[in-house]
């Protein structure tokens, strides 16, 4: 939960910065962990900087309503490159998380490891550590399945991982044509083989979103010694005589490091910060007006394209006929929707205060209300189409 030793200013608040340790920069997926995993030795004095806000947006947290976050344009941004010829000259957009948790506050929940080739071919390539042996284990160690154990899953750590609460009979149907034709199915894309098809599962927990924000950051605002800093924009790390000092935001405020400066804004803001810092491509950085300090990052991005398939049908079958919400449904709904919003705002003007404790076990009433109507109520609420 979140607690009053924590403090979180906006880019409007607080003036005097203190020194820190250590400076995590960009409160993502990995910026998360990593301040949860470094604030665990009392004697770092940890800071975790993000551009976005606080993840109290309550779409964030339902797991089926992301696409609501993604079009609202403010927990999340589009970078868009240029025009690409094998796109049809349409260019690739690449969404991001611009909130706490990043990504994993605003994506699509599907828990996809690595394949372990692809971390043996890390290692061959000189990244000593790296190797499927090396990060099975790590990923146990942060894994709480609820369907898979050993030997390739955890149970006991914080990233909540669970099947989809509901399988819809199209997907059932599709499955089983796949294994007609030969496909092999597959109940764990995270097990020993990925290919096949079969179903995901996701980072939820009881019907919740469960990002690294709440699955390892919230757990750690207890301790004294980490400071989460929101709406804050990380212009350029601090540079002197080779060694990260600090970092200055876009306002002009700059903030010290005894130890280090760990970069975590993502795959193109962090190269984006480091280019303004002075590592990168000499002739972009000289045409700028920026010193080259080391020209070594930017040059190599690669990502790919998903694809989906949305194909309307009509069904034949009775039993599987479209629903909508009933006028009464939609009411119930709408005022269970709108009682969840007013109570994330009071939490925000709240903050930090001794009523924040109150909001929040009101606020997991409510849910928890909602989550367990009978599902006699629910069909009164439901009519076929």
């Amino acid at each position: 939960m979140l607690c009053s030793q924590v403090w979180i200013f906006s880019s409007e608040g607080e003036q005097t910065l203190a020194d820190y340790d250590i400076i995590v920069a960009g409160g993502g997926s990995a910026g998360c962990v990593l301040a949860a995993e470094l604030s665990a030795d009392p004697k770092l004095k940890v800071l975790l900087i993000e551009a976005g806000r606080r993840d109290t947006n309550p779409w964030i947290h339902i797991p089926a309503t992301f696409f609501k976050v993604m079009r609202g344009g403010r927990d999340a941004i589009v970078y868009e490159g240029e025009p690409e010829t094998g796109l049809g000259g349409r260019p690739f957009l690449v969404p991001q998380g611009y909130v706490l948790g990043g990504g994993s506050s605003v994506n699509a929940m599907l828990y996809i490891r690595g394949q372990s080739e692809d971390y043996e071919a890390c290692e061959a390539a000189g990244a000593a550590g790296w190797g499927w042996r090396d990060v099975l284990p790590v990923f146990k160690r942060l894994e709480a399945n609820r369907n898979f154990g050993e030997p390739f899953h955890g149970r006991d750590g914080p990233l909540a991982v669970s099947d989809p609460r509901h399988r819809h009979p199209l997907s059932k149907a599709f499955l089983a044509a796949c294994n007609e034709a030969q496909l092999r199915l597959n109940p764990d894309f995270n097990g020993e083989r990925q290919d096949g098809v079969g179903f995901y599962q996701t980072t939820t927990n009881k019907g919740r979103r469960w990002s690294s924000a709440r699955a390892f950051l919230r757990p750690a605002l207890k301790r004294g010694n980490l400071t989460v800093m929101t709406q804050a924009l990380v212009d350029r790390v601090l540079i002197e005589n080779g060694r990260a000092t600090g970092v200055r935001l876009v306002d002009g405020r700059e903030i010290t490091t005894r130890r280090e400066v760990v970069l975590t804004a993502g795959a193109l803001a962090s190269p984006l910060i480091l280019m303004r810092s002075g590592p990168g491509a000499g002739d972009k950085l000289d045409a700028l007006g920026i010193p080259v300090l080391r020209p070594s990052v930017s040059r190599i991005m690669r990502d790919l394209e998903k694809r989906g398939l949305v194909t309307p049908a009509k069904s034949t079958d009775r039993r599987h006929k479209p629903w909508r919400i009933t006028p009464a449904g939609r009411e119930i709904f709408d005022a269970v929707a709108i009682k969840a919003e007013a109570v994330y705002r009071e939490i925000e003007a709240a903050y930090g205060s001794e009523e924040l404790r109150d909001l929040v076990q009101r606020l997991n009433r409510l849910v928890d209300l909602c989550e367990a109507l009978p599902e006699d109520v629910v069909s009164d609420l439901l009519a076929e189409q």
